[in-house]
C-alpha cells in the first residue's frame, strides 16, 4: 500500500521466491494484496524470482524489469540489497529518478539504507523479538515435543525515507 499510496501503479516484487519460508511468504503476501485489491487499482507488473538477496541479483532484476515495454513505477524487494542494487541500475543504466519515475521499498534496515545515495524506504525487523521468539518456540520445542511445526509472526517497522516519498 506504501508504494500506491506514493502514486506507484505498475508494481513488482524482487526477491527470490524459494530460498526460504520468510522469503516465500514476503512474495505471496505481495501477490495476495494485490489479488484481494489492497493495492488500490495498482497492478502487478512482473515478479522477478532472483537467485539470492545481493546487490548483483538486484541490478540483473533490473535489467530485466526495465528492459521490457512495460516497466513498473514501484518495487518491492525481498531485501535492502536487492533494493540498493535496483536503484543503482534504475540510475545507471536506464536514467530513471527515484522516487519521481520509480519508487522502491527493501526490506532489514540495512545500514547502507541510510546513505544519503539510497535513503531507502524499508521494513525493520525487531531482531530482538525475533530471538525471543525463538528462544520461546525453541524450549517450547523440548519442553512438548509432538512433532508439530510451530510459527511466530513478529511485526516489522515501516521507516519511510526518501525512495518512496
Amino acid at each position: 500500500q506504501r508504494l500506491v499510496r506514493a502514486g506507484a501503479r505498475r508494481l513488482a516484487f524482487v526477491g527470490p521466491r524459494s530460498a526460504s519460508y520468510s522469503a516465500r511468504a514476503r512474495s505471496d503476501a505481495f501477490e495476495q494484496a494485490l489479488q484481494r485489491g489492497d493495492a488500490f487499482g495498482a497492478t502487478l507488473a512482473r515478479m522477478i524470482d532472483t537467485r539470492s538477496d545481493t546487490h548483483a541479483c538486484g541490478i540483473d532484476a533490473a535489467r530485466q524489469l526495465f528492459a521490457s515495454g512495460e516497466r513498473p513505477d514501484g518495487v518491492f524487494c525481498s531485501s535492502d540489497l536487492l533494493a540498493l542494487g535496483v536503484i543503482d541500475a534504475a540510475r545507471g543504466t536506464f536514467g530513471l529518478r527515484v522516487p519521481d519515475e520509480l519508487r522502491v521499498i527493501g526490506f532489514d534496515d540495512i545500514p547502507a539504507a541510510e546513505y544519503d545515495a539510497y535513503r531507502l524506504t524499508t521494513l525493520r525487523q525487531d531482531t530482538q523479538g525475533l530471538a525471543h521468539a525463538a528462544v520461546d518456540l525453541l524450549a517450547d520445542r523440548i519442553q512438548t515435543f509432538d512433532g508439530a511445526s510451530r510459527m511466530r509472526v513478529v511485526p516489522v517497522t515501516h521507516v519511510v525515507r526518501h525512495s518512496c516519498a
